[in-house]
């Protein structure tokens, strides 16, 4: 089985990740606000540093040279 880019895989077959995405989103300041849902309203009241996290995360991917990179990773800390 041939082993397809980052990009290559998103354009063919689509791509799903998996990070810590409340520990990026504390990192750029959003505040949780006691709420459960604190990620979901990200969405709406702070939408930009929700790309920037998935971003950050898709960089890091690229960067470690991995696909499994992320998991690596975590398990790590």
């Amino acid at each position: 089985m041939k082993k397809m880019g980052l990009l290559e895989q998103i354009k063919n077959k689509g791509l799903v990740l998996d990070g810590a995405m409340s520990y990026e989103l504390e990192k750029k300041g959003v505040d949780n606000n006691n709420n459960k849902l604190w990620t979901a309203t990200a969405l709406i009241d702070q939408l930009s540093k929700v790309y920037q996290a998935h971003w950050d995360w898709l960089i890091f991917i690229k960067m470690a040279g991995s696909p499994t990179a992320g998991v690596e990773y975590l398990q790590q800390c």
